[in-house]
């Protein structure tokens, strides 16, 4: 059986403590998985975790309109496409 090389988690307010304290480090411990993508589902965020060897390495939050390289797909990745069809609640009274 594979696993996955990239897990993605939505945060939302009522589970971000708990996937930053409590799954991150769980998603760590899985063999194969290179990457895990923490996207918050009430703004344009997202942090990355990526495998170096044995480590983790944190890259700083990607927000509003920036990419993000991700190696596993060996591509940039666009919050504009991550986000795509994505309508935040601050959005809708302008």
């Amino acid at each position: 059986m594979h696993s996955a090389a990239i897990i993605v988690e939505i945060l939302s307010p009522s589970t971000a403590l708990n996937d930053f304290r409590i799954k991150v480090p769980i998603y760590q411990e899985i063999d194969g998985v290179q990457e895990i993508w923490l996207v918050d589902a009430g703004r344009r965020w997202v942090q990355r975790w990526h495998r170096h060897g044995a480590d983790w390495i944190v890259a700083l939050p990607v927000t509003g309109e920036d990419s993000f390289h991700s190696e596993v797909l060996d591509a940039r990745v666009a919050l504009d496409e991550l986000y795509a069809g994505v309508r935040f609640d601050e959005e809708e009274g302008g």
